[in-house]
């Protein structure tokens, strides 16, 4: 139960949520009072937070993700809040954003995931966002990524993505789909030589490795046959 001050500051966000907005910037505080408004599932109220963008904004989108998998509401603004959540690079909670997202996600989110995949920097200046957005889509639902395997291949070939050598064959065993061959794609000619494998931190999670956290590995991928090794330290 919610402590005595909690709870009218509640029931200041729910009877008039502009003006409650104003008179606090505190994230703790703030967080602890988008919980208890999830808990009486006041998603209007949770919305107009979210949609502020005030302290803690990315909470109360979590929290109505949460909703949205159990009830029947609207998720096409949720969805967009989840979205703007996974960008924010000091939104630290990623492992249940990206279960959340993956859960909900539909083919209107999974074609803007595409393209922020293609051009990350035009989204934020964050050197993990392209991992965070794998991570979302390697958990998608079987049932919606099928028609979006073409988009995934043709955008290999236009960008050399490392990612996607992992996240395809994910999906693919998942959809148990596969008339997209990575040994029969021809790479961007942009695409670095196998001889200095990127290194990059992931948010592995779910389907991927069956667990949450941060790993720290070394992607290398060959350019002869396309092939994928990954080695977790």
């Amino acid at each position: 139960p919610c402590s005595k001050g909690i709870t009218s500051f509640v029931q200041s966000f729910v009877s008039q949520p502009g003006n409650a907005l104003k008179r606090t910037s505190d994230l703790e505080s703030n967080r602890e009072i988008i919980r208890s408004i999830a808990r009486l599932g006041v998603t209007e109220t949770l919305l107009e937070i979210m949609n502020s963008k005030v302290a803690g904004w990315q909470n109360a989108a979590v929290e109505l993700g949460k909703l949205a998998q159990s009830h029947s509401i609207d998720k096409s603004e949720i969805l967009s809040g989840l979205f703007d959540t996974l960008v924010d690079p000091g939104y630290k909670t990623y492992p249940e954003l990206i279960d959340i997202l993956s859960s909900l996600t539909n083919s209107e989110t999974l074609n803007r995931l595409i393209s922020a995949l293609e051009c990350p920097d035009h989204y934020t200046k964050d050197r993990y966002f392209r991992n965070r957005i794998a991570m979302v889509l390697a958990g998608c639902s079987p049932e919606v990524i099928p028609s979006h395997f073409s988009d995934l291949f043709r955008l290999l070939k236009r960008v050399y993505i490392q990612q996607l050598f992992w996240v395809i064959p994910t999906l693919q065993s998942q959809c148990k789909f596969y008339n997209y061959d990575l040994t029969q794609l021809t790479l961007p000619e942009d695409h670095p030589p196998s001889t200095t494998p990127p290194t990059t931190q992931m948010i592995f999670n779910g389907p991927v490795t069956g667990a949450a956290g941060f790993v720290q590995g070394d992607i290398n991928i060959h350019s002869a046959n396309t092939s994928e090794t990954r080695e977790k330290t």
